[in-house]
């Protein structure tokens, strides 16, 4: 009986020890977990937009250096600028304004007298190669007094999204509301290209703005066969082209198709280039 009491005895004083191990070695790591994943980020400064809405932020700068027009740390920014270039893409009425800061004692370059405006551009070229609209990017620069220190700065790009002009949206909704589109077909099937794509992003994005409009889709061909033929194939493409705004968001009920066949040509009848811009889509939203 003595050797089963201290047999228990020894059982409880391993059990205590090893809870109060355990309790301090796994407090110890929680609390460190907790601490990493509350730990705030630094806002270095935010993307905002006419209304000063936050829409992007972040917890880098664009480093530059004294007299050098790079931005050396771009790479670090490619999933902002993915985000930027897909708000872009789906709000044609923005524009985001890119402005590189400078100093005055900074040393022009052989082409360029403000080297500001040249670390803006940088940025511009980026979205540029994206495919985003001209007119979506708009370069400014700034003179920054104390800009740098120690030859290297951490803040030598701002950038803000703003509504762009009434005028320059007066221009781009003209050209929407008549478009002209050429897109190829084969076997009763729509040939889908850049062209058409980026025109329905726009198209859903117009409509939103304008829901009470109707979109007309008029198809013209060449003067190859017979009168009456032709002004069947331009209405079987122009409900090619209904068919796919359809596929891709537009109302169906938004949609009217049309007809002219090759009785308006825009260019000569007769020989092939002319042909081929006489077989076209002509689009008008009234």
């Amino acid at each position: 009986m003595l050797n089963y009491f201290k047999a228990f005895s020894v059982f409880l004083i391993w059990a205590c020890i090893a809870l109060t191990s355990h309790y301090f070695i796994t407090s110890r790591l929680f609390n460190k977990k907790i601490a990493k994943s509350t730990k705030k980020v630094t806002t270095i400064y935010a993307i905002t937009n006419y209304k000063n809405d936050t829409l992007f932020s972040f917890d880098k700068a664009f480093k530059i250096q004294k007299n050098n027009s790079d931005i050396l740390n771009l790479k670090d920014f490619t999933l902002l600028f993915d985000s930027i270039k897909s708000y872009l893409k789906n709000h044609y009425d923005n524009q985001l304004i890119i402005t590189g800061f400078y100093t005055k004692k900074e040393i022009a370059t052989a082409t360029h007298n403000n080297i500001g405006l040249l670390r803006a551009k940088n940025i511009k070229s980026y979205f540029q190669n994206a495919k985003i609209n001209n007119y979506q990017l708009k370069i400014l620069s700034e003179v920054k007094n104390n800009l740098f220190k120690n030859n290297t700065n951490t803040s030598g790009i701002n950038l803000k999204i703003e509504t762009i002009s009434s005028k320059i949206l007066d221009s781009i909704e003209k050209t929407m509301s008549n478009k002209r589109l050429y897109v190829d077909f084969n076997n009763n099937q729509l040939i889908e290209n850049k062209s058409i794509t980026n025109y329905v992003n726009l198209l859903k994005q117009y409509l939103k703005k304008h829901p009470h409009k109707t979109i007309y889709i008029t198809g013209h061909t060449d003067n190859n066969g017979y009168y009456q033929n032709n002004l069947i194939i331009g209405l079987n493409r122009a409900n090619l082209v209904k068919n796919y705004f359809n596929l891709n968001g537009i109302d169906n009920s938004k949609i009217v198709t049309l007809s002219k066949g090759e009785s308006e040509p825009i260019a000569d009848k007769n020989t092939l280039e002319g042909k081929a811009k006489n077989r076209r889509i002509e689009i008008e939203i009234n």
